[in-house]
This record gives structure tokens, C-alpha cells and sequence, in this order.
């Protein structure tokens, strides 16, 4: 389930390795790779933590201002987050009618908000995907909701 051509799964601990060191010590967040810090169960009924993602997001010692984007699945979320990157890869975009991004995804930018903070994106699973309970939709909303300094909510039809 890599995010990039070359994701965190593909890289391997000596290339994170490589990537933690090439960057210093006070930029251990890759800039531009997402990693995922919640999965769904495989019932889709529940969320699990990502330990590795976690980790991840603990070795960032500064602020952060969290854009979430939820909507429906093929909406065009990971789309949106690549064009506010100006990169076409960083999240990955389903060609098939199947859900591509799985449970949520967070991205260190190298954008600055107004008061100073990072800028981080965070992806998450569409709503609406097939055979996924209405529960688990709603989690992920009130996840992103909670978290997020803004909340967009990405839709192709009208609300």
C-alpha cells in the first residue's frame, strides 16, 4: 500500500534511515510522503492506530496546522491535496472504481501557516465506500473534524 513510487513500505529501514539523516535531526518527517497513522479493521466496523505513523508524528517537535479533507470515495481528495502540493504523486489517485487511500494519511508540507506553524494535509478513506458501514464513515469524520485546524469537505456534487 505505498503512497509514492517509492514508499515508506519500499524503502525499507535503511533508506527512512538515509531519509531521516539527510534531513537533520529537527526535520525527521519526510517532506511530501505521506504515512498512514490510522488503518481500518478488516471488517471496515473499527479503526487501528498505525504504531510506525505514530512514531512518525512523534519525532515532530514543532506546531502544526492540520488541513483534514473528507467526502465521498473517488471525489477527488488525494487530487485536491496534490494540486495544493503542486505534485501530481504525492497522494496516490485510484484509477480503478475501488477506494485507493485506506483509513488516514497525514503529509508534512513545506507550507506555512499565518501564525507560523507547518502546514500538514491529511487524506483520508472516502465516505460511502462499498461494504463499508455508515459508523465507520462517520468516524472518520469526527477524526478529521477533531483534529484538523480546517476541515474541507470535498464533494463532485452539490451539497
Amino acid at each position: 500500500m505505498a503512497r509514492l513510487g517509492v514508499g515508506f513500505a519500499r524503502l525499507g529501514l535503511v533508506g527512512l534511515a538515509a531519509l531521516f539523516l539527510r534531513q537533520g535531526a529537527e526535520a525527521a518527517v519526510p517532506l511530501n510522503l505521506p504515512f498512514q497513522v490510522v488503518r481500518p479493521s478488516p471488517d471496515h466496523a473499527s479503526m487501528r492506530m498505525v504504531p510506525e505513523g505514530l512514531a512518525l508524528l512523534g519525532q515532530h517537535t514543532g506546531g502544526i496546522s492540520l488541513v483534514s479533507v473528507v467526502g465521498p470515495y473517488h471525489s477527488g481528495k488525494s487530487f485536491l491535496l496534490n494540486a495544493l502540493l503542486h505534485h501530481t504523486q504525492v497522494f496516490s489517485i485510484g484509477s480503478m472504481t475501488s477506494p485507493e487511500t485506506m483509513g488516514i494519511w497525514l503529509c508534512r508540507t513545506n507550507l506555512t501557516a499565518s501564525d507560523g506553524t507547518e502546514v500538514w494535509l491529511m487524506d483520508s478513506e472516502g465516505f460511502f465506500g462499498p461494504g463499508v458501514d455508515e459508523g465507520y464513515d462517520a468516524k472518520v469524520f469526527a477524526v478529521a473534524s477533531l483534529v484538523g485546524a480546517h476541515v474541507v469537505y470535498n464533494t463532485v456534487k452539490v451539497i
